[in-house]
């Protein structure tokens, strides 16, 4: 049984790979809807649409009154949680000088991180012999990120990895994630092209279970991909060796959290697991005890069965919704919880990422875990906070007590 229960629990949280058309149709989905944004993490392509842009005016870590009108939505990533940290100040604008290679100079123009993002713009200047007006899509294939202790914070280039790791005696394994080798995914969208310098900011966004509190930041590519028109189906490769390093300012690497613990809760067989607000978002999580789908009398092979067929059922909604571009992955929870503060103000979930919310049922035990993430911040949390959500159809009430 404990073979079977693991088993179980494998399928349930494995990735889903996904053909290379599927992923070329959602690209191009994209495309023909004027969003030049992409997700792909961990193998599983994922949405994050967005429409507004800026320009950045600016230098070093500012102030709220300095960047309130000219950050907002600076990365695009569907995250009002992000949007009130950076107009608290939560950002950092380097002043650095552009790295050159093969006639194409790049620096970071600015960048955020915490527990969960990590985001940035890369502007790139183009020699005349590449227009940046003909350019549709840029994409830096080989990138790696990696911090001060050589943690790799994101790869996708599997000979990247394995240099990286050879070069610096490295005992990692591509995709075998840990604390040294973050399980990251992204998307990348070009957000501005200047004519008059030939230039392009290229945005980033990075997810992740937990980032380190890295103090410094190298990244690393040998390729830019370009295409120069929507409808060409040939890429032009530059290659060169570019070498981006910046330094991460305390406000980062320094950051806590507010935690929460539950007070009452109108459902007594639900318990929370989590309650943390962050600088960009909060996190929350609950489990409840379901009834089990067999019966003590049934024998193993009955179990397995009914337990099988409980797995597919799930998994085939698990991928109709991922089709769809739905981010939770079961219908028992509603879809538009909020959390409330003391005085009133209520905070609605980010989609930011398909990690962000959803739940799983473990049939073995008949635990249900929910997930979510929430807009609110800890610059509006207040001491006591409430949880609205339905399940299955249920009105559910939780409060929260500030412990921290």
């Amino acid at each position: 049984m404990e073979e079977l229960d693991q088993k179980i629990r494998d399928i349930l949280t494995q990735d889903i790979e996904l053909s290379e058309k599927y992923k070329k149709t959602v690209r191009k989905t994209l495309k023909e809807h004027n969003k030049k944004e992409r997700t792909l993490s961990n193998k599983i392509v994922k949405f994050s649409l967005a429409t507004c842009c800026c320009t950045i005016i600016a230098t070093s870590v500012v102030f709220a009154k300095d960047i309130s009108v000219y950050l907002q939505q600076l990365f695009n990533n569907n995250s009002k949680g992000l949007d009130t940290a950076i107009e608290n100040g939560y950002i950092y604008q380097p002043n650095m000088e552009y790295i050159q290679s093969n006639n194409i100079e790049t620096k970071i123009d600015n960048l955020i991180m915490d527990d969960f993002n990590l985001s940035f713009t890369l502007n790139l200047k183009f020699k005349d012999e590449i227009a940046v007006n003909e350019i549709s899509d840029l994409y830096l294939p080989d990138m790696i990120i990696v911090d001060e202790e050589n943690k790799i914070i994101y790869c996708e280039d599997e000979n990247m990895f394995n240099q990286y790791c050879k070069e610096n005696n490295l005992s990692l394994q591509y995709k075998s994630f840990n604390d040294d080798n973050m399980n990251s995914g992204s998307n990348w969208f070009i957000k501005e092209k200047n004519l008059q310098s030939n230039s392009i900011n290229l945005v980033y966004n990075l997810y992740a279970n937990h980032f380190p509190k890295s103090k410094k930041l190298t990244l690393y590519f040998n390729k830019i991909e370009i295409e120069k028109n929507e409808n060409s189906k040939n890429k032009l490769i530059i290659n060169g060796n570019w070498r981006i390093k910046t330094d991460i300012p305390e406000i980062f690497y320094n950051r806590n959290a507010i935690v929460y613990s539950m007070k009452t809760c109108t459902n007594p067989k639900i318990n929370v697991t989590e309650a943390i607000v962050y600088d960009t978002c909060m996190k929350f999580s609950l489990n409840t005890q379901e009834e089990l789908i067999y019966k003590p009398e049934d024998t193993e092979e009955i179990i397995n069965q009914k337990i099988s067929e409980k797995v597919d059922e799930a998994r085939d909604e698990y991928l109709r919704n991922l089709r769809e571009g739905k981010n939770e992955n079961r219908s028992i929870f509603n879809s538009d919880p909020y959390v409330q503060t003391s005085n009133g103000k209520k905070f609605y979930p980010t989609k930011n990422s398909s990690e962000d919310s959803g739940s799983s049922n473990d049939f073995m035990s008949g635990i249900v875990t929910y997930w979510q993430t929430f807009n609110l911040t800890k610059y509006e949390a207040s001491p006591n906070l409430k949880i609205y959500l339905k399940y299955k159809g249920e009105d559910i009430i939780i409060e929260l007590e500030r412990k921290n």
